[in-house]
């Protein structure tokens, strides 16, 4: 098992786990979150609302093909 492996099966599944346990983070609610935030682009706010939800609910793979910037051919 690789170190990345072990750090999200150990640290951040787990956490995952707790925080959507405890809480319930809608889609609207994570674009509400990033309208607010000023570390989100203007414009961008339905993408990184989309990714962070996705990522909560536990699917990484398609948390980051939405959060993770493309290069330009």
């Amino acid at each position: 098992m690789g170190l990345c492996s072990a750090l999200g099966k150990g640290i951040i599944q787990p956490a995952q786990e707790v925080l959507t346990t405890e809480h319930r983070f809608s889609w609207q609610y994570m674009m509400s979150l990033c309208l607010e935030s000023p570390t989100v682009s203007e414009g961008h706010e339905t993408l990184w609302g989309k990714g962070l939800a996705l990522c909560l609910a536990g699917n990484y793979g398609a948390a980051v093909s939405v959060l993770v910037p493309r290069g330009r051919a």
